[in-house]
């Protein structure tokens, strides 16, 4: 299955800050999903929009993205999730810092599982690393999470 839109966005802002602080193009943004099983699903998605930027005077700025997610069933009733994406931000207004535009690339991949512990209950572990590039140094970084949940429902997990 698969989903598509695509639109044309126009954004200006009324105090912008020194350089090109508006955006009129494409956006879009699309989605394709092939279940290989019950329990198994690719995931493709891809994104181009402008969001609110609270970076020095620039109003807004505009995103590419792009990821790749896989959910499968192990045996033994685990859930696994396994993702890797690619997220691109341009930023129109010029940098103080630099005299330039900033331009920002994040590399990304997770890794999850999780089980039902009871009918009520279930565990699930997550680990993310991303990677974030950048022409200004202060916003280049490298981080990992690691996130343990125990969930809890008031109702009983129903099974596929």
């Amino acid at each position: 299955t698969g989903t598509l839109s695509v639109g044309y966005t126009r954004r200006t802002s009324t105090r912008p800050g020194p350089g090109n602080a508006s955006f009129e193009g494409l956006t879009a943004s699309g989605r394709l999903e092939k279940s290989f099983t019950p329990s198994t699903t690719l995931i493709v998605s891809g994104a181009r929009a402008t969001h609110v930027s609270g970076f020095e005077d620039n109003p807004f700025y505009v995103a590419n993205a792009v990821e790749v997610l896989l959910r499968a069933g192990l045996p033994g009733s685990v859930a696994m999730e396994a993702g890797a994406g690619y997220h691109r931000n341009r930023y129109p207004t010029v940098s103080t810092s630099i005299g330039a535009s900033r331009r920002d690339a994040i590399r990304g991949w997770s890794l999850g599982v999780g089980r039902p512990v009871t009918r009520y209950a279930f565990l699930r572990a997550d680990y993310r690393r991303d990677r974030r590039s950048s022409n200004i140094e202060s916003f280049v970084s490298h981080s990992s999470a690691l996130t343990v949940q125990l969930g809890v429902g008031l109702f009983p997990a129903r099974g596929r």
